[in-house]
């Protein structure tokens, strides 16, 4: 008997030639059309010189985003242009990917259609090992009704996301100074500090007086060891049932699940099965798996949303 078993993220489901799932506006992959906020449909490459095309459309079929990527199967990595849109079809924000991270000039807009800012991401190869990343570079950005704030990368800014906004000066196109905002929908403000465009500190505070200090923007869930440690609790504990050895069998079950604030893994879910109880030994080893180290976001414990695909091999 062998098992063998794969972690990716986000999950897939086949459908022929294309690849559909329905999401939530986090990333969630519900079961429903009618629970989900828009649709994701990659088609598979007819020849090994094309990349798979990934397309998501709002609910009422309006395109929100469209690019290559370069793996169906995996998380998707974008390749080359990628154009997103508003709801109502006006041009949300143009970028270019290499191996799945931006690079070069990116334009994003406002609903109206007025230009919003223009940036320019760092290349891969400007990355040092032993040092901070080299920052992206803001070239330009105006409000949503013309107005100049920054121009050749000088001036202040204050942007507003949703409920959320941050504010601060750039200087030559980087950060510089005190920047201060509001995240999860003003339910934290946040002060940070910059210099040449390297957040070098920053303290969250809620609105029960606790506060947080970070040094990184983000962090994801670290499971106790790293990934191939997951992949050795599961290979190690998982039982094929009876009925399922007897059927014969083998293939993908899926999982989605949630890596809570404390770390505990919560809110599993069977999104593909293969009968004979193969999700269900699937669900009872993920729960016995040990807690992970949550992520956090400006040093605020986060819940972040995972896919576990398991590949079962007689």
């Amino acid at each position: 008997m062998k098992f063998v078993f794969v972690l990716l993220i986000p999950g897939f489901l086949y459908a022929q030639e294309e690849i559909v799932t329905y999401r939530k506006h986090s990333g969630e992959i519900v079961q429903h059309k009618d629970s989900a906020d828009y649709i994701r449909i990659i088609k598979l490459p007819r020849s090994e010189s094309q990349l798979p095309q990934l397309t998501e459309y709002y609910l009422d079929e309006q395109l929100k985003k469209t690019g290559n990527i370069l793996d169906a199967k995996g998380y998707p990595q974008f390749q080359g242009p990628v154009i997103e849109y508003y709801e109502d079809g006006q041009q949300r924000a143009r970028e270019f990917f290499d191996k799945g991270r931006r690079v070069g000039k990116a334009s994003y807009y406002y609903q109206n259609g007025q230009l919003k800012k223009e940036l320019v991401y760092s290349r891969p190869a400007e990355l040092n090992a032993f040092a901070h990343p080299v920052p992206d570079t803001l070239v330009s950005y105006n409000d949503s009704l013309g107005t100049v704030l920054v121009t050749a990368g000088n001036g202040h800014v204050r942007e507003i996301e949703g409920d959320d906004y941050e504010e601060g000066q750039y200087r030559n196109g980087l950060r510089q100074g005190e920047w201060k905002g509001t995240f999860h929908k003003n339910r934290y403000s946040f002060t940070e500090h910059y210099e040449n465009g390297v957040m070098m500190s920053g303290t969250s505070e809620d609105g029960a007086g606790n506060s947080f200090t970070y040094t990184e923007m983000g962090t994801p869930p670290v499971y106790a060891g790293g990934i191939n440690k997951l992949m050795q609790f599961i290979g190690s504990h998982y039982r094929y049932p009876a009925a399922a050895i007897k059927g014969g069998v083998q293939g993908i079950v899926q999982l989605q699940f949630v890596v809570d604030r404390d770390g505990t893994v919560t809110e599993i879910k069977v999104i593909r099965d293969l009968g004979y109880g193969t999700g269900a030994e699937a669900v009872n080893v993920l729960k016995r798996a040990p807690k992970w180290t949550p992520g956090y976001q400006r040093g605020v414990p986060v819940r972040v949303s995972y896919m576990l695909p398991i590949r079962l091999n007689l």
